[in-house]
């Protein structure tokens, strides 16, 4: 997506997130959208078929926190924790 903040009728776009939608057979799916000089990662996984959502939501955090220390070292460690959203008390990813 593009680098900069885009408007809409005036209005910034401050944040745009992805959506997807596991159906059928699909348990999990992921979506991932570049914005503003922002990545963002959705997981979306249905807890009846993949009861170890929360380990995949786990590691996926522990994957993007590894990927933003090897490329961005000189970024603060309270910054990186900030980059990384996410709701570790939902029952939905």
């Amino acid at each position: 997506g593009p680098a900069i903040t885009l408007n809409l009728e005036g209005f910034p776009i401050l944040d745009l997130v992805p959506l997807s939608v596991a159906i059928g057979n699909v348990t999990v799916s992921f979506a991932v959208l570049s914005y503003a000089g922002k990545i963002t990662v959705t997981l979306n996984a249905d807890p009846e078929t993949c009861r170890d959502w929360r380990n995949l939501q786990k590691f996926l955090i522990e994957d993007l926190e590894s990927l933003i220390k090897t490329f961005e070292p000189e970024v603060d460690a309270s910054i990186r924790h900030e980059q990384i959203n996410t709701d570790q008390n939902s029952d939905r990813v």
